[in-house]
């Protein structure tokens, strides 16, 4: 069985190196958000986690866990933000 793409990904119709994939679009604000690696992560255009020092929130990526990148996208971790990785 897959796991399910966490709250605030959705999830995608492909498969990544037989994972299943979800992807991560647009802002992140009071969130906590963990991506593990039972599944594939794709960032789609401008990617934030919080706002500058304000709606802040955590992003945690469990050992193991890969995220890839459309053409273009990138991931910003905002002042007051964290990133755990």
């Amino acid at each position: 069985a897959y796991a399910a793409c966490p709250t605030g990904t959705t999830p995608g119709a492909d498969m990544v190196e037989g994972k299943p994939v979800c992807t991560l679009k647009g802002s992140y604000l009071n969130a906590r958000i963990t991506l593990t690696p039972e599944n594939a992560y794709v960032l789609d255009g401008d990617v934030r986690v919080g706002a500058d020092n304000r709606d802040t929130s955590t992003l945690t990526l469990e050992p193991g866990t890969t995220v890839y990148a459309t053409a273009g996208s990138y991931l910003v971790v905002m002042r007051g933000s964290k990133i755990f990785a």
